[in-house]
């Protein structure tokens, strides 16, 4: 394996021991901190169906996030793996029963209460709103036993793709596909073991003011980063995924774009 641009020796080797090395403070809270704290992303599930009593479960806990003035922007449309190639053309990644597509709302709302003039921020608070409704069915579904995945390209699962979304489920205007929630029985193999490499905390939480800078910390993330990049994606590395979401994003920045102008004229 050749070793990521960028990087000499040492640097490599101490990311590459940063990578199986890092762990999460587990062990010393409560279980639902610790679930937090040790989960990981699944890329292999076995296809068993998730039930409809744990589905309808794990979409309450959704539906009862907490949202801005209490608007509950989000739509979570649920399709099996079947549905999801029938509709999308594509087949469910890592052979996943399940996927919730999370939407951010703005439609749902509109004819009830007046509209303020104000797309950005309403498109801002649906988004936020509707990521934080994703997150608590995360937890929920791992809570019984499931193991998930956030996604949002793979498979057309969401933003990266939402101009194909939009018209394949004939989303109405104001409907933002943003994630899919991937969810099913973890398979042998299917949970990778390392911890994805974390920002360190003095960089990410200022205490009364913003952090103060932590170049080497820094430093130190960005290699691991480069590492575990060219661990996963061994032709392109960190350097090649960058480039494919880039040119998925101009697209993507023109639909964002014109959903301002088009649907909330002035």
């Amino acid at each position: 394996m050749s070793i990521p641009e960028h990087l000499d020796i040492l640097r490599w080797s101490r990311a590459l021991k940063g990578l199986f090395t890092e762990k999460p403070p587990v062990g010393q809270s409560p279980d639902l901190l610790d679930r937090i704290l040790d989960r990981r992303s699944c890329r292999r599930f076995t296809g068993e169906a998730v039930p409809s009593v744990h589905l309808e479960r794990i979409l309450d806990a959704g539906r009862f996030a907490p949202s801005t003035a209490n608007m509950q922007t989000w739509t979570f449309i649920v399709m099996n793996s079947a549905q999801w190639k029938d509709v999308l053309g594509a087949a469910l990644p890592f052979s996943a029963p399940l996927g919730i597509m999370v939407c951010a709302d703005l439609h749902r709302a509109a004819g009830v209460f007046h509209d303020p003039g104000a797309p950005s921020t309403l498109y801002t608070m649906a988004v936020m709103n509707s990521s934080i409704a994703a997150m608590a069915m995360c937890l929920a579904a791992e809570s019984m036993g499931y193991a998930t995945i956030m996604l949002s390209d793979d498979g057309r699962t969401g933003l990266l793709d939402a101009p194909h979304i939009r018209r394949s489920l004939r989303l109405p205007q104001r409907v933002l596909p943003l994630m899919t929630l991937v969810v099913g029985k973890p398979a042998k193999g299917g949970i990778r073991p390392v911890v994805p490499p974390r920002q360190p905390s003095r960089a990410v939480v200022g205490m009364g003011a913003y952090p103060a800078a932590d170049a080497d910390g820094m430093q130190r993330w960005a290699d691991k980063m480069r590492v575990g990049g060219r661990l996963t994606n061994l032709r392109g590395g960190l350097q090649g995924k960058i480039r494919y979401y880039s040119e998925k994003m101009k697209p993507l920045e023109q639909l964002l774009r014109s959903m301002l102008l088009e649907e909330f004229p002035s």
